[in-house]
Formats: C-alpha cells, sequence, structure tokens
C-alpha cells in the first residue's frame, strides 16, 4: 500500500515558460503528458500544471502521491480524518482522487496505468543514498 513516488504540484500561468525554467534549474528534459484541456509536463520531481480559467478548482492540490494501491490508500486517508473531495475516478493517468487531510492540506493520490508508471520510474530522480 506505500505511497511510491511524491511530486510536487505547481499550477502556472505561463507553462512554457515555466517548463524552460524548470528544464534549467533541474538539468533534465520534461515529460510531457494529456490531461483533458490542461497542459501538463513532470519535470524531475515538480508537476507543472496549467488549467483553463473556466476548468481552475476552488481548492490548490499541494501534492500528487502515485501509489500502488488507491482503494487501500483512500481507506487508510480516511481512517486518518481526510475527505475525498473529487473520485476515485479514470484519469488519464490511471485512477485518482483528491483528499483533503485532516490538517487541511489537499493531496491528489494516482494509481498510475503500467506504461506510466514504467515511464515515470525512469524519469524520476531517486535521493542519493546517504554513507
Amino acid at each position: 500500500m506505500p505511497i511510491l513516488h511524491t511530486f510536487a504540484r505547481f499550477a502556472v500561468d505561463d507553462f512554457n515558460r515555466s517548463v524552460s525554467a524548470f528544464e534549467s534549474l533541474t538539468a533534465s528534459s520534461a515529460l510531457r503528458f494529456p490531461y483533458g484541456d490542461w497542459q501538463t509536463a513532470l519535470v524531475g520531481d515538480i508537476l507543472l500544471v496549467w488549467i483553463p480559467s473556466a476548468q481552475k478548482p476552488s481548492y490548490t492540490v499541494q501534492a500528487v502521491c502515485a501509489v500502488d494501491d488507491l482503494e487501500e490508500i483512500l481507506r487508510t486517508t480516511k481512517n486518518h480524518g481526510a475527505t475525498c473531495i473529487t473520485g476515485p475516478k479514470d484519469a488519464p493517468l490511471g485512477r485518482n482522487f483528491i483528499a483533503q487531510h485532516a490538517d487541511g492540506m489537499i493531496i491528489e493520490y494516482v494509481q498510475l496505468r503500467h506504461e506510466f508508471a514504467a515511464l515515470l520510474a525512469d524519469h524520476t530522480t531517486a535521493v542519493p543514498a546517504r554513507d
């Protein structure tokens, strides 16, 4: 049931400019992928999102967590006082839900489809082991 990876998620106004800046800052290439009318790119462990004005939600997702068992994560978050804002539902990358935790944090949890999980595994950075 563990969280496999966590990505910082930022909504941006100038998508291409932000992608270019974070490619330079992380010394990595952006992985762009579809998400409806949104523009999305993963640059290292940073998820950049441009959302059309008419579709902007009233809440701000602070992080995206890739998980191996979405239903178990949903049960666990609810057991710890979280409320489900959206989902679980099918999404372009797999299946997801957005939860507001008891402390107010809003996190998207996603169980990635196999092809995206493999792609992200090759694209994200790993924290080096400490001696």
